[in-house]
This record gives C-alpha cells, structure tokens and sequence, in this order.
C-alpha cells in the first residue's frame, strides 16, 4: 500500500473507533446506574426565556464535566430558540453522544440530523402516523444514526412497538397542555416490554 493511502486507512480507523465509542445505543446501555441525558434548550411554548444560547458550549461542557451520559440538543427555532448548528458547535468541544431533538415529520430531517454530527435522533409517535414511524426508525438505523421513540399515552406505545425501536422514551408531558402528569408517565413505563 502507498505511503498515502496508508495515512487515509489509519485516519479511517482511528475515526470509526471515535464513531463507535459515541455510539447513542451502547452509552446508555453501559451507563452504571442511570443514564442521564442533559438538555440544551433556551425557550418553550410555555417560556419563552429559560436561557441563552451565549452559554450553549459552557453549558455542553458542564454536562460533559458533570458525568453526563449523553446531552439533548433542541433544534426547533421558533419556539424553542434552537439552531440546528448548535449541534455542529457542541459537537467540536465534546466525547458524549448527543441527541437531535425536533418535531421530526419527514425523513430528509433524518438525514440533516446525520449530516451535523447527531448520535440519536427523537421521533415523536404523536405526530407521525405508524406506517411512517416504522419507515423513519428503519431509515435511522439504516443510516447509522440511533432511532429514540418517545411516547405519552397507550396508543403511541403499541405504535413505538411496532416499529421494533430499541429505545423508547416516556414524556410526562402532554404535549397539547404542556401538564405534567408524572404518575401516568410511570403506569406507561410499567407496560414497555
């Protein structure tokens, strides 16, 4: 082999060891407890000033510091101050996996969240009906990028199970009101296989 090409093989390697050490799937599970996820948003439809993003990198940092196992970053921009180029800036300064975190409706938002760097990205059962869920999750794994299905009532959890995710998350939060309702969250919990 060429001198080169040698240098382009080595450089390959080394960067899929750095791609598989932040696999999504495989943090969480070697978590020793708990896997904790930090969030990075600065808005919600509910308060429109929880932060500024002038602290997005410090705050990244800090989680990572803190022992953080991964962090969730909110590209959504008009209602919660996010830029999918927060992910592209976080990803510079940080070893843990992050996950891109948007009200994903069409699979080329799949390929975006790819494209700047995510590990994982969150699909809401909520606004996509099964079929497409079951399409988006395969399009995810397909492309290397690991697939978290949230869900908030027993109707999105038979359509998370039939997309045959392997992560599935409950939000206690009732995505029409904003309520918080944490008892119904873990009778929810009880039912994921």
């Amino acid at each position: 082999m060429h001198n080169i090409l040698a240098k382009i093989i080595a450089q390959k390697r080394k960067d899929l060891i750095a791609e598989k050490r932040s696999n999504f799937k495989t943090v969480i599970l070697k978590a020793s407890d708990t896997a904790i996820i930090g969030e990075l948003k600065f808005a919600s439809p509910k308060d429109q000033n929880i932060g500024s993003p002038a602290v997005l990198l410090t705050q990244a940092r800090n989680y990572e510091t803190a022992g953080l196992t991964a962090i969730s970053i909110i590209t959504e921009k008009h209602f919660f101050k996010g830029n999918i180029s927060f992910i592209l800036q976080v990803k510079q300064i940080i070893k843990i996996p992050i996950l891109f975190k948007d009200f994903i409706i069409d699979e080329s938002q799949i390929y975006q969240a790819k494209a700047v760097g995510s590990d994982a990205i969150l699909l809401i059962t909520r606004i996509v009906e099964k079929a497409t869920l079951q399409r988006f999750v395969l399009i995810a794994k397909k492309i290397g990028i690991e697939p978290v299905v949230e869900l908030a009532d027993d109707e999105d959890l038979e359509k998370a199970l039939s997309s045959r995710v392997d992560i599935i998350a409950v939000n206690a939060r009732d995505l029409d009101t904003f309520e918080v309702n944490v008892n119904k969250a873990c009778q929810l919990l009880e039912k994921i296989p």
